[in-house]
């Protein structure tokens, strides 16, 4: 049960510090990164896109809930994110990305983003925006 008293900003039950919330009641990291896979927009509109992130991120041994960062004509990342969160955005490589929502989407992020699940570096050969 969240203790807002106490300074809890997430209460989770169990004592798992690699999910969304950490044993000292803080959020926990989401991790952020580029496909490995290369798609060609035919992917089952947003819900084969968040589909096909899931199975990647799997696959790379993360757990929680994947979504793509994509858009249709009545939904938008920040339709479909949670816009409230407070904790680290990180890299499938743990260099931090941003902390919290608001710093993800100011438009400077503190580490480029083309690191995918399996910590590839893609940099170099994949433009990422």
């Amino acid at each position: 049960m969240l203790n807002t008293a106490a300074g809890e900003l997430c209460d989770d039950g169990n004592s798992d510090d690699q999910d969304l919330c950490t044993c000292a009641c803080e959020p926990g990291n989401r991790v952020v990164f580029l496909t490995s896979t290369p798609f060609d927009g035919a992917l089952g509109g947003l819900d084969g896109a968040d589909a096909s992130c899931q199975a990647l991120a799997a696959g790379a041994g993360f757990d929680g809930l994947f979504k793509a960062w994509l858009a249709n004509g009545s939904s938008s990342p920040s339709s479909r994110m949670d816009t409230g969160f407070t904790g680290k955005y990180v890299r499938a490589d743990g260099a931090t990305i941003a902390t919290g929502w608001l710093d993800l989407v100011d438009g400077m992020i503190d580490a480029s983003i083309g690191i995918t699940e399996d910590g590839e570096d893609l940099l170099e050969s994949v433009s990422v925006w």
